[in-house]
């Protein structure tokens, strides 16, 4: 069966073009179609593949029902894979540590359930919680969430006191000192509008998630581990309400496993 989806529109050499790609389940997948419509795409698509099952989502029905598609939405397994190619697409090399494809579907659901919960209109918002990490990593870290004008996600720190730190430092005017820091955080980023519609549809969430990190005074790729650190700490504070003690979220991906335990401020 193939499976049909839309990204775009997205720049290219030849201006503003939608891609389609065709997910294949039961054999390596073809090369994606770049048309200026779905009906050109849908057509190419379906004179390539003949004798195939196909199918598309349902945003492209109306065009691909003359041409054979049944519309569905994606199901389990072909979410992920868009989700997986939305990623690459926005990210690139900044993803080429991540060996564990299903870290960053964990990652994108508790993103999802984040952006949700919005933690940021709550009291504690902008001030230091302290975040227990255990099982694959095992630190006593801080934490702030974000969301300030359009700028929304949270931070971690990996040294208690270090926000206190970067306050100073930026209040001196010391910004690239500030920057090299190390943290390890996720902006939930309002565009490109081609990803927003991706990660609508597969995580729940209406916003690009980006992962950063620094270390050693630079800016890092992220790897499973902090993906996976990542997702316990937005799964925490999408749980913890004001008046609560605490949040734990918990995420296991094969071997790794973290536990991320949020105290919430006192008073």
């Amino acid at each position: 069966m193939d499976y049909v989806f839309r990204i775009g529109p997205v720049e290219t050499a030849q201006g503003e073009r939608f891609i389609y790609f065709v997910d294949a389940s039961d054999e390596e997948s073809p090369d994606p179609v770049l048309a200026e419509d779905d009906g050109e795409a849908l057509a190419q698509i379906a004179e390539a593949r003949p004798g195939r099952e196909l199918r598309c989502e349902p945003r492209l029905e109306p065009a691909g029902r003359s041409f054979g598609f049944q519309a569905l939405p994606p199901d389990q397994m072909q979410a992920h894979r868009m989700g997986l190619v939305a990623y690459d697409m926005a990210f690139g090399d900044e993803l080429s540590e991540i060996e564990i494809d299903g870290a960053l579907y964990q990652f994108g659901v508790a993103c999802g359930k984040l952006w949700h919960a919005a933690p940021w209109q709550y009291p504690f918002s902008g001030q230091v919680l302290t975040v227990e990490l255990s099982g694959a990593r095992e630190a006593v870290w801080e934490l702030v969430v974000l969301g300030v004008g359009d700028d929304y996600g949270l931070v971690l720190y990996p040294e208690l006191g270090q926000f206190a730190q970067l306050q100073q430092l930026v209040a001196e005017e010391k910004l690239d000192e500030a920057a090299r820091l190390g943290s390890l955080g996720v902006s939930l980023e309002p565009g490109p509008a081609w990803a927003t519609e991706i990660f609508s549809t597969v995580y729940n969430l209406p916003r690009v998630p980006h992962p950063t990190k620094v270390a050693d005074g630079e800016r890092d790729y992220v790897d499973d581990l902090d993906l996976v650190t990542l997702a316990a700490a937005a799964q925490a504070m999408a749980i913890l309400e004001p008046g609560d003690p605490g949040a734990t979220g918990r995420v296991k991906l094969g071997e790794i496993e973290i536990a991320a335990h949020v105290i919430a401020p006192q008073g």
